[in-house]
């Protein structure tokens, strides 16, 4: 039986065996939003929900490749990468340099 009055509330959950460094990751992640862990987590919880899974994720680009038909090259896409690279070593080259 469904009860109106519990639709909005929250679950308690409880996290064992967190190491330190990730525990105070999520507290400057929270604190650099002006949140307490306590706000910051079930938004951290939602977004990691929204997202899909690894596997759903690449279902779905199998599904848009058959559908598109769209085919890249290994070569195409190491080309791509490569290209990137070299872009983002030519920034930081030049926010290097002595004024």
């Amino acid at each position: 039986m469904y009860c109106g009055r519990y639709a909005f509330m929250g679950a308690q959950i409880t996290i064992r065996d967190v190491r330190a460094k990730v525990r105070h990751v999520r507290a400057a992640r929270a604190a650099a939003q002006r949140r307490s862990v306590q706000e910051y987590q079930p938004m951290a919880l939602e977004r990691l929900a929204a997202r899909p899974t690894a596997d759903a994720g690449l279902k779905q680009v199998q599904r848009r490749m058959r559908a598109t038909g769209n085919k890249v090259a290994a070569q195409q896409i190491l080309s791509s990468r490569d290209d990137g690279r070299r872009w983002a070593s030519s920034l930081i080259r030049r926010s290097s340099l002595p004024p």
